[in-house]
C-alpha cells in the first residue's frame, strides 16, 4: 500500500503568497513602465529661443511700455510706467551699469541722472525719458534698464529691459 503524505497548509499557502507577490510586483512594474501610474500631471520639453525677451507688459500690475528706439542728440521717451496696484507706489527706473555712459534719465523735464524714483498714485503713469548726446559711437547700442515698484507688502521688479539707440 502506498501512502500519500499530505503537506501541511503552511507550505501550500506560502507558495501562493509568493506567487501573488511576484505577480503584483510585475503588474506594478509594467504599469509604471507603460506610464499608467502618474503623479497627476504631464511634463514636456518645449524648445524656445533664449534670445526672446519680454520687453513690454502694459497690462501687468506695473505696466511697462518701453519705446521702440531712442536717438542720439535727442531726449526721447525711454519707458512709460503705469501703476495698477490700487494704491500709491514708489517706482524706480534705473540704468544698468553697462548703459550709464549712454545718457541721463529725465523726468518731467528735469535731468535726474542714472536713476529716477517717483511716487505714483494708483491709476497714473510716469514717462521716463533719456537724453542722449550727439555721439555716433552710441548708435547700435542698447539702453538697458530696470523698473522696480514697491508699496506696503508688495514689490515688483522688471530687470534688464532694453531699447536700441539709433542715429
Amino acid at each position: 500500500m502506498t501512502r500519500r503524505r499530505r503537506r501541511g497548509p503552511g507550505r501550500e499557502s506560502g507558495a501562493w503568497l509568493k506567487a501573488l507577490v511576484v505577480v503584483c510586483w510585475l503588474v506594478v512594474a509594467l504599469a509604471h513602465w507603460q506610464g499608467a501610474i502618474a503623479a497627476g500631471y504631464e511634463t514636456a520639453d518645449v524648445s524656445r529661443s533664449t534670445g526672446v525677451d519680454v520687453v513690454a507688459d502694459t497690462d501687468a500690475v506695473t505696466g511697462i511700455d518701453p519705446n521702440g528706439s531712442v536717438h542720439v542728440n535727442a531726449t526721447d521717451r525711454l519707458v512709460t510706467v503705469s501703476n495698477r496696484f490700487g494704491q500709491s507706489v514708489t517706482v524706480t527706473v534705473a540704468l544698468r551699469s553697462n548703459s550709464t555712459d549712454i545718457g541721463d534719465l529725465v523726468v518731467g523735464g528735469t535731468t535726474v541722472g542714472d536713476s529716477a524714483t517717483v511716487d505714483l498714485a494708483s491709476g497714473s503713469d510716469v514717462v521716463v525719458e533719456i537724453s542722449i548726446p550727439d555721439d555716433a559711437s552710441l548708435v547700435g547700442r542698447e539702453v538697458r534698464f530696470d523698473v522696480r515698484a514697491q508699496t506696503t507688502g508688495l514689490y515688483t521688479n522688471a530687470s534688464n529691459r532694453s531699447v536700441p539707440v539709433e542715429g
